[in-house]
């Protein structure tokens, strides 16, 4: 409802720093409000993009909890982003 059911932009982002550091960081004051229920998750793309291109089903290549909620534009950002890491091996 605080959107307004307006488009919103979504991606996926490869970041040199781990897990800790991003729970830990304090959003800006204007972020607060679309960034207080993060659920962060360690995604480790090389890994999923070898059982892709060895034929895993995407549902078994994924982290369970990340297939069972993700919404289909991360599922497909995530595919993609893992095969591209697994094209550059």
């Amino acid at each position: 409802m605080e959107r307004g059911a307006k488009p919103e932009f979504f991606g996926v982002t490869e970041l040199a720093v781990d897990l800790t550091e991003v729970a830990a960081r304090r959003p800006l004051s204007g972020e607060r409000l679309y960034s207080a229920g993060l659920t962060l998750f360690d995604v480790d793309l090389a890994t999923i993009g070898a059982a892709l291109a060895g034929g895993v089903p995407l549902s078994e290549a994924l982290p369970q909890r990340i297939w069972e909620d993700g919404s289909l534009p991360l599922l497909l950002a995530l595919r993609a982003a893992a095969a591209w890491q697994a094209a550059r091996v």
